[in-house]
């Protein structure tokens, strides 16, 4: 207080305007320091946030960088793009082979049937079991559906039944009556595709029958004849009690069995009359029109 007294005015400006400026200073001071420190807390919360973002984004390129790696050890090299191409290549090309060998060998297969089939009608030929024409193209697809010892089942059959044919005609005489029983008439008319129990049916392979009998008859009798002729010449004439003591053979009515018709009907040599066949085979069409879609009796 005693330098307040002591000073002079002009001191006392000088002094008075030190302590305003000093106080001023000191105000600026603080709020300046305190703008500072908001300024800095701001940016200190800024970069903390820009460094999780940054870390955030570190992660995730990180895990981009694993995927790709992943995807570098999965994706196939050139080696084996080229070889997964030639490995298609070559399956296609053994599909198309084994089509083509499928092929070859079905008609590989198909020609050996064929050869088969006709040896076999050589041999039924060679035997005179043999038919012709339309009969022929249908025994011709008949034996090539059989195996080796079906065929010879059927061949041996057919040479049998022509043998006992043959047998049974040379006993034959002039007016000797052909006579199917029942069970030969339905065997024949089934064999041919037609119904036994068909009346016109049964009439067609009676006429059949006693026609292709009395061709065989009148074909053996002039050879017969002259036979038995050159006989009596060579050996004489027997006498009167060597012929008594003979036994008479009576003439029968000879009976034709199912072998004797079938067979006849596959002899190349003895061939019903074609207008007789053309009228059997339109039988059989109409009769096989009428049962069409059901089984044979």
């Amino acid at each position: 207080m005693t330098k307040v007294i002591e000073m002079t005015p002009e001191e006392f400006n000088t002094a008075v305007q030190a302590k305003v400026d000093e106080a001023l200073s000191s105000k600026e001071e603080a709020h300046a320091r305190q703008e500072a420190e908001d300024a800095l807390t701001e940016a200190k919360a800024t970069f903390e946030k820009l460094r999780a973002a940054l870390e955030a984004k570190d992660a995730k390129i990180a895990e981009y960088e694993e995927a790709l790696a992943k995807l570098d050890t999965n994706a196939p090299s050139e080696a084996e793009v080229a070889a997964n191409e030639r490995t298609v290549e070559l399956e296609a090309t053994i599909e198309t082979l084994s089509r083509r060998a499928e092929v070859a060998e079905a008609a590989l297969e198909t020609l050996a049937r064929e050869e088969t089939a006709a040896g076999r009608m050589s041999d039924l030929e060679d035997a005179g079991i043999a038919l012709e024409g339309d009969e022929a193209e249908r025994q011709y697809a008949k034996v090539r559906g059989f195996d080796d010892e079906s065929f010879e089942a059927y061949k041996s059959e057919l040479v049998a039944l022509k043998s006992k044919y043959a047998s049974s005609s040379e006993e034959e005489g002039e007016d000797s009556e052909v006579e199917l029983a029942e069970q030969e008439v339905a065997a024949i008319a089934e064999s041919l595709g037609c119904d036994p129990q068909d009346e016109k049916c049964v009439s067609l392979v009676r006429d059949v029958a006693s026609k292709m009998a009395q061709v065989t008859r009148d074909r053996r009798s002039t050879p017969a004849a002259e036979e038995a002729a050159e006989e009596e010449v060579v050996e004489g004439t027997e006498s009167s009690e060597e012929a008594a003591a003979k036994p008479h053979k009576e003439t029968a009515s000879t009976k034709l069995s199912l072998g004797d018709a079938i067979s006849k009907a596959m002899d190349q040599e003895i061939q019903a009359p074609p207008g007789l066949k053309a009228e059997l085979a339109q039988a059989w069409e109409e009769r096989y029109a009428e049962k069409h879609g059901e089984n044979k009796s």
